[in-house]
């Protein structure tokens, strides 16, 4: 039996992009190399009133779908748990490109102008960076530091990323500019549990 996953809402009515369990063939197997992220899955697309349509791209070891400011591409991460890169999926094409090519990106984040994406890079090198989602150019290193840093959240002009640091329990959450500079700043190091995720006006955050 097919189950979601996960899901990601990202466009203006309830509906997004979802991973599922792709369906063996018969007399067949879709595990990968093992264990619950090494899975092969389908990218379904999943609209406002429950309905369920697959996407039209071979089943992979799919993981932590993102939807783009605009609902045209979706970034992803491809392959097992700590050896994962970051690919796009054009939906109007149905074509995916790869972004990243070391392993071990974690947690893709859109740019609100859906030109560049954020993410963490783990186990091997722990760090944050980011690249352009179109492909050009190179990726640019943000942060380079012995700790998981996870980006959350930018800022609706897209001039701040919050991010999360998990060296330490509890997590701190902390600001990181977004100029030539990329200077960098605490925001919450107290009683936090979970992640920092700005709302939609950039005026709240929830952790």
């Amino acid at each position: 039996e097919s189950v979601l996953l996960l899901s990601h809402a990202g466009c203006a009515v309830p509906c997004g992009v979802a991973l599922r369990r792709a369906e063996p063939a018969p007399g067949g197997d879709v595990q990968g190399g093992g264990g619950a992220n090494s899975e092969v899955r389908q990218i379904i697309w999943v609209d406002r009133h429950g309905k369920v349509t697959p996407v039209d791209v071979k089943p992979n070891q799919f993981q932590v779908p993102r939807l783009s400011p605009d609902d045209k591409q979706v970034a992803l991460l491809v392959g097992n748990l700590g050896a994962t890169d970051l690919w796009t999926l054009d939906l109007t094409r149905g074509t995916l490109s790869k972004r990243t090519f070391s392993g071990g990106a974690v947690g893709p984040l859109w740019s609100p102008d859906g030109k560049y994406l954020a993410y963490s890079f783990y186990p091997n090198v722990q760090g944050m960076a980011w690249t352009r989602a179109d492909g050009a150019g190179q990726p640019e290193q943000l942060i380079d530091a012995p700790r998981l840093t996870i980006p959350t959240s930018f800022t609706p002009d897209g001039a701040q990323l919050i991010y999360t640091e998990t060296v330490t329990a509890p997590n701190s959450i902390r600001v990181l500019s977004m100029n030539k500079n990329h200077t960098d700043r605490p925001l919450l190091t107290k009683n936090v549990s979970g992640r920092g995720v700005l709302s939609p006006d950039g005026k709240w955050l929830a952790y």
